[in-house]
């Protein structure tokens, strides 16, 4: 099978939406032909509270329990930056 792409996503992104992140869809095996890859997460936490890197370890096994494992990262960050409004210009008296 094919591993999904790592990516980097934001920090309001859902890292379970496998729309989003990727979902294996190339599953094969020489004698098997209803295999299901499924995946586990590892959880790192960033450099800031928002952020952290994901490792999702895809496994698939197969009716006679042969099994492939590959990892995808996953990095999870606040790339938005803060916003604020400036209070009106005002003329005030000496």
């Amino acid at each position: 099978f094919t591993v999904p792409a790592d990516i980097t996503i934001n920090c309001e992104q859902d890292p379970n939406d496998l729309t989003l992140t990727g979902d294996v869809t190339d599953e094969a095996d020489n004698c098997d032909n209803t295999l299901e890859a499924t995946f586990t997460d590892s959880t790192a936490n960033g450099t800031c509270a928002s952020e952290s890197v994901i490792t999702r370890t895809w496994t698939l096994t197969d009716d006679c329990n042969n099994t492939t494992t590959l990892v995808q990262t996953i990095t999870i960050q606040d790339t938005t930056a803060p916003t604020f409004t400036v209070p009106a210009d005002i003329t005030i008296n000496c």
